[in-house]
């Protein structure tokens, strides 16, 4: 047996940023023991609790969640194929039913998905009073969600104080934050236009202005988290909203053979001490080296809150698309599209985040232009390439997108001209919004640059 210690690498968790290729996180020994201490204490996990998996295992959750942690707490697992529970999401509900599952969960887009797909006749024929610990993770948490799958499901015993909304990331092993076991989630309404400003002002939730935020659990002394003004390096105030820098021993050693991105990344300090303290914790936070997250929130009551992500990343469906790829595949999939003139990102819709495309057209065929033949090749190739369905596409006049003093596509200006309506747009298609399809801009379509 090799000489092992909590310094010596235990595996690699491969992950991507938002503008690189995937990079390995170095996940020691140390880091899985700590990680499963924190949630073995948090969720109070027994030899009689039973997991119910079907995240894929190269998946930090899938493989934390349902090989180590249950060999860790010495209860049983039950492991099924991801491509079960898509093709059927009736599937996974019916395992915990059948093995009396106490622990399992998914994404947000999971429990979406079983609302949408499950009948009351299948429902009936469940039973989940079995359920402890319904973890959600991997992507935004949405407050709609959890009251519309607790509504759906209390015929078949459902409990909502199973809910666990948990925040976590590779680099992390997999656990920062997660919410008590039988410990009804944490939700804060907040105003959204100060959000915007990342400032945070609770208000009413009957408020025309009111956003709900589910909270992601609490804060532990071992484990420190600041929030973080990610330009200034200072921490924030109780009330801003800033980048999520953690520490403690969960934290991977860095990025296997990624000198520079290492020190980025896992090597973060904050610039002096704090105005004004974010929470009293029983241990200060040391001042570095942290973890910098690349996502936005806050603290409350020592709960953790996930506001958004510096990170141009889109979510979708529980799996992250970078925009570089997406724009490539777009790009090539007809000849009239001009190269260097798309942007990717993600919009809210109905308080989920959707994909939208906007693509420059080349000049040569402005007046003969097709936009049904374009953008039905630009969501075929989407689809056939990254099994995505784009929410919007909208095909714009040359030169139309933002740009750096490189040639580089500002992303985030973009998409705020294209939320403001200030693209200078040929032709769109939404999807089921629009009843005929597309919609043209006849005074766009002409050969003049």
């Amino acid at each position: 047996m090799p000489a092992l210690n909590d310094d010596a690498l235990a595996y690699l968790q491969y992950t991507s940023g938002s503008t690189g290729l995937p990079k390995g996180a170095m996940i020691s020994h140390g880091n899985v023991l700590d990680n499963l201490g924190l949630i073995y204490q948090t969720c109070q996990y027994t030899t009689k609790d039973i997991g119910i998996c079907w995240l894929p295992l190269y998946h930090d959750l899938g493989l934390v969640g349902a090989v180590i942690q249950p060999v860790y707490a010495g209860g049983p697992a039950v492991i099924m194929s991801p491509v079960d529970f898509i093709l059927k999401p009736l599937r996974w509900l019916q395992a915990i039913s059948r093995y009396r599952g106490t622990t399992s969960g998914g994404p947000n887009f999971a429990y979406d998905l079983c609302i949408r797909k499950i009948t009351p006749a299948q429902i009936a024929e469940l039973d989940l009073s079995s359920w402890a610990i319904a973890v959600n993770g991997a992507e935004p948490i949405l407050a709609d969600t959890l009251n519309r799958f607790a509504k759906t499901f209390a015929p078949a015993g459902f409990n909502p104080q199973a809910f666990c909304p948990a925040y976590g990331m590779a680099e992390t092993t997999v656990m920062v934050t997660m919410s008590g076991r039988m410990a009804p989630p944490v939700i804060q309404t907040v105003q959204r236009t100060a959000l915007e400003q990342n400032r945070i002002e609770p208000v009413p939730i009957e408020s025309a202005e009111s956003r709900t935020i589910v909270g992601c659990g609490q804060m532990v002394a071992d484990h420190p988290i600041a929030i973080v003004n990610p330009d200034t390096l200072k921490r924030c105030k109780a009330n801003e909203v800033g980048e999520i820098w953690v520490a403690g021993d969960s934290v991977a050693k860095g990025y296997w053979n990624r000198k520079e991105q290492t020190e980025q990344t896992f090597q973060a300090y904050i610039d002096g001490s704090a105005e004004e303290p974010i929470e009293e914790t029983t241990e200060k936070p040391t001042e570095g080296p942290f973890l910098r997250t690349g996502d936005l929130g806050f603290v409350q009551n020592q709960e953790l809150f996930i506001t958004g992500r510096l990170k141009d990343v889109i979510i979708l469906w529980g799996n992250n698309h970078y925009p570089h790829f997406l724009e490539a595949t777009v790009e090539a999939s007809h000849p009239a599209l001009r190269p260097g003139g798309v942007a990717a990102f993600g919009i809210e819709v109905k308080g989920e985040e959707r994909l939208a495309i906007v693509q420059e057209i080349e000049s040569k065929y402005l007046k003969q232009l097709n936009p049904e033949e374009i953008i039905g090749a630009i969501r075929l190739q989407l689809g056939m390439q990254h099994m995505l369905e784009p929410h919007a596409i909208a095909l714009l006049r040359p030169g139309s997108t933002p740009k750096t003093p490189t040639g580089k596509t500002q992303r985030r200006a973009c998409k705020a001209k294209y939320l403001a309506g200030e693209l200078n747009i040929i032709a769109q298609w939404q999807h089921e919004d629009i009843a005929e399809g597309i919609l043209l801009n006849p005074d766009m379509m002409s050969a003049e640059p």
